[in-house]
């Protein structure tokens, strides 16, 4: 059983920079014992035979090829600049 001290409780608020009242303080030894119990029980299954799981869902992804694509579409693009120059769009300057 882990034993969770008021000690424990005031160090774990400093390093939280939380301030917790003393009659609270109890009641969360309480609370986070219970916790730390119910973790130890959770130790005590034996999962050696049981195969690691990434994902629970069965499907997997399709892959496909990266195939970079302008969509040929560069002239339309640029119709939307104010002042494109040399294919490119064109910005103000904004470091001198």
């Amino acid at each position: 059983m882990a034993k969770i001290t008021p000690k424990d409780i005031e160090k774990v608020a400093r390093l939280a920079m939380i301030e917790i009242d003393q009659k609270k303080q109890q009641d969360l030894c309480t609370q986070i014992s219970n916790i730390l119990d119910w973790v130890d029980k959770l130790n005590e299954i034996d999962t050696s035979k049981v195969t690691p799981l990434t994902t629970v869902c069965e499907s997997s992804l399709t892959l496909h090829n990266d195939i970079v694509n302008d969509g040929n579409i560069a002239q339309q693009v640029l119709k939307n600049a104010n002042d494109p120059k040399y294919g490119y769009f064109s910005v103000p300057k904004v470091i001198e």
